[in-house]
């Protein structure tokens, strides 16, 4: 059986992995923010079908009275187009969910106290290669199976399961928009796959001579683009850090166990100075207004 561990985190490195995991996952969970944190967030699972784990995770009461808390399991999967959780309750007996065990119906943490919890994992024997995914909820009401207007956080569960893993990651689009004194780049990958991935790289611009003037990384919060679902990822500069003239911008992507690489093509943009069209607006004007003086002028003499 092979058990996993975590370093030893403070409360504060706490709070912010479950407000940078759970953010990019857990669109519309919530629970007071104040009264709970939790350790890990986001729990990462490789293993064989059939494979045994122990898993610890850590609650802490942050608030000064009793809190009664309530766990419960669902199997999720993503919206094709948002990467949004669509969860999926927990009746199918070999789905991620049920691999997880609890060993009791409701926990009980006092004021300023920390409590470790043991999960005893087994994933099913008939489970197939690639990922899947639950979430370990923690409420302050009991699932009743009723609309649920409890508040709750949630611990994440990413299992990859091993075998043929297919690992296909393609560009959907690669654009840029000029915003007062922003540039952003929207770089918007689908994993057409059968396993989690995390795209790293960086999204780099040139200019008009291709020399390379700027690089920035790309995922630096180490999101992960769910099977079959997409995932934007966006970059700024401030204009104010380029000079005048025309750029080029291309994406270098690195995705897989085997890091390998998609390109995007070029796109091309000018950084101008503010009000330059009603500069050239204006200019245009007064040429006409030569032209037109002039042509009288001839005309006349």
């Amino acid at each position: 059986m092979l058990i996993l561990t975590k370093k030893k985190v403070s409360i504060k490195q706490i709070i912010n992995t479950i407000i940078v995991c759970l953010l990019f996952i857990l669109l519309g969970i919530n629970y007071e923010a104040s009264a709970l944190a939790l350790a890990p967030a986001l729990i990462k699972i490789d293993g064989e079908a059939g494979e045994s784990f122990i898993q610890k995770v850590t609650l802490y009461n942050d608030v000064n009275k009793k809190i009664i808390l309530y766990p419960s399991l669902e199997n999720f999967k993503p919206h094709p187009e948002t990467g949004a959780p669509v969860y999926l309750g927990n009746t199918d007996i070999n789905a991620a969910a049920s691999w997880i065990q609890l060993n009791s119906n409701a926990l009980e943490i006092n004021p300023g106290e920390k409590k470790d919890i043991i999960l005893n994992i087994k994933i099913s024997e008939l489970a197939e290669p690639g990922g899947h995914y639950a979430a370990l909820f923690w409420s302050d009401e009991p699932n009743t199976g009723a609309v649920n207007t409890a508040n709750r956080i949630a611990q994440i569960f990413f299992f990859s399961v091993k075998g043929e893993v297919k690992e296909s990651l393609q560009l959907v689009n690669f654009t840029k928009k000029i915003n007062n004194n922003l540039v952003t780049f929207d770089l918007n990958l689908e994993n057409n796959g059968n396993i989690h991935l995390e795209p790293s790289g960086e999204i780099k611009i040139f200019n008009w001579k291709k020399e390379l003037m700027v690089a920035e990384v790309i995922n630096p919060l180490k999101q992960n683009i769910l099977p079959q679902s997409r995932r934007v990822f966006n970059t700024s500069w401030s204009k104010n850090n380029l000079q005048y003239g025309l750029y080029y911008a291309t994406a270098d992507v690195f995705y897989g166990a085997d890091n390998k690489e998609l390109k995007t093509d070029f796109i091309k943009f000018w950084i101008l100075p503010e009000n330059f069209f009603s500069w050239v607006g204006g200019g245009v004007v007064v040429i006409v207004l030569l032209i037109i003086v002039l042509f009288k002028v001839r005309k006349n003499s």
